[in-house]
């Protein structure tokens, strides 16, 4: 691995990380007084230091990679300032309607009804989670991690499904919930996926582990975050994260320098230089790639400049980090970890202007669908939806928080459609009961 002497880069060594670090700082200091502690803009700004700023300094720091890390810096910190003004004005809207309408959120009846549907849906898909988890553990436990193989598609659809039913019932009024109710059908969603995560991506498990947290401080908690129970919720996820990293080898830590090659490789710091030190020919967008086509949830005719075949996938939509990826099959440099980043896809497609104008559409996105789902049920349950994988994005296409939406909204039709027809049969049968 070659080493660089970082003093032949003073701006970066000096000006721009600083600048960064303060801009930083001040925006989680702010977002933790005004949002709080677990809001979304403060834990989007968590998400993007684990991925994104903690690397990006210790390659500052130790001069560990031979890149130019000036349009890194500036691409943060244009990221954090824009997510936050794009965010402010109907996030601080949120904060008062929340405020307002706390205890009128959907009646005890009808979050009770919506919520007891939810969990019997869930009660019969978990035979079928149930038995894939296992399969799916039985079969790929000596996997490492990064090479075992995915759930298939259809085997997905199923533990999707669960995940939606999950939304739908966290988007009630939890108030009116006993527990026993949310616990089991939490260990329904939850174990299956706890279980395939063992042997695959500790992700899995977290799609499902964010809605359920976000609801649970927001409807049960009241705003207040005892010490007792950030201990607890801390203690949960670090269980959930120790769990399937205990089943995976764990050499790739045993030396210094695997472990700066896992820190540096966890971020997408070298992307752009790749990207061009490769001379890689574009011909199409992958903003446009990430936002729509990896969004529609059912096959379709793909133009061949929109495909790539990486990880096995023959024809997969083209999106940054799968044609950085295609790269491995031709002796190129190992792209293993690197992932994407919705600020270089948006710096590619659209240069700095994209930078600036897409995160402050993110911004006010996300303030817009969580302010919505202060009083609408359907907003609420795409918020969560969404949540699933938000957290994730600093380290993904600008498009991975919303390519499951389509796809959790059909589940969502597919479940009021089941409950109106159960509810209309339930009628008929009792009005013949009735009359005879």
């Amino acid at each position: 691995m070659q080493y660089i002497n970082m003093s032949e880069y003073p701006l970066i060594m000096s000006e721009y990380p600083l600048i960064l670090i303060m801009v930083f700082l001040f925006s989680t200091s702010f977002t933790i007084w005004v949002f709080g502690v677990f809001s979304i803009p403060s834990l989007f700004l968590y998400s993007l230091t684990l991925f994104q700023i903690l690397p990006l300094l210790y390659a500052l720091i130790t001069g560990f990679y031979p890149y130019d890390l000036t349009r890194q810096t500036n691409m943060l910190t244009i990221g954090i300032v824009g997510f936050m003004l794009g965010y402010l004005p109907l996030g601080l809207a949120r904060v008062k309607a929340l405020r307002k309408s706390q205890n009128q959120y959907l009646e005890r009846n009808t979050s009770r009804s919506i919520f007891k549907a939810a969990l019997l849906f869930s009660l019969a898909l978990l035979p079928v989670t149930a038995v894939l988890a296992l399969n799916f553990f039985l079969t790929r436990r000596t996997g490492q991690y990064g090479l075992t193989e995915p759930l298939s598609s259809l085997e997905q659809l199923f533990f999707y499904a669960a995940l939606s039913f999950f939304c739908i019932a966290l988007s009630v009024n939890l108030r009116h919930i006993p527990y026993k109710w949310i616990f089991l059908l939490t260990a329904i969603v939850i174990l299956p996926r706890l279980l395939v995560s063992l042997v695959y991506s500790r992700i899995f498990i977290f799609l499902a582990l964010l809605p359920l947290f976000y609801a649970l401080y927001f409807s049960r908690l009241n705003y207040s975050l005892t010490p007792i129970k950030a201990t607890t919720v801390l203690f949960v996820l670090g269980l959930f994260v120790i769990l399937p990293a205990l089943t995976r080898d764990s050499s790739i830590v045993a030396s210094q320098q695997r472990f700066e090659a896992l820190i540096m490789n966890g971020s997408s710091i070298p992307i752009l230089e790749k990207y061009e030190r490769y001379e890689i020919q574009r011909d199409q967008s992958y903003v446009f790639a990430s936002v729509v086509l990896k969004a529609i949830p059912f096959p379709i005719p793909v133009p061949e400049n929109y495909r790539v075949d990486v990880w096995g996938l023959q024809g997969a939509v083209a999106t940054l980090d799968r044609v950085l990826s295609s790269y491995e099959n031709q002796n190129r440099e190992v792209f293993y970890g690197t992932g994407s980043n919705y600020l270089h896809e948006l710096f590619i497609d659209f240069g700095w202007p994209g930078v600036v104008l897409g995160s402050l559409l993110l911004g006010f996105t996300v303030s817009f669908l969580e302010y919505k789902s202060v009083s609408s049920f359907f907003f609420r349950f795409a918020w969560l939806s969404i949540l699933t994988s938000f957290l994730f994005l600093p380290r993904s296409n600008v498009g991975y928080f919303l390519e499951k939406l389509p796809l959790f909204i059909a589940f969502y039709v597919l479940f009021w459609l089941a409950v109106k027809l159960l509810s209309e049969s339930g009628k008929s049968v009792r009005e013949y009961r009735h009359e005879s």
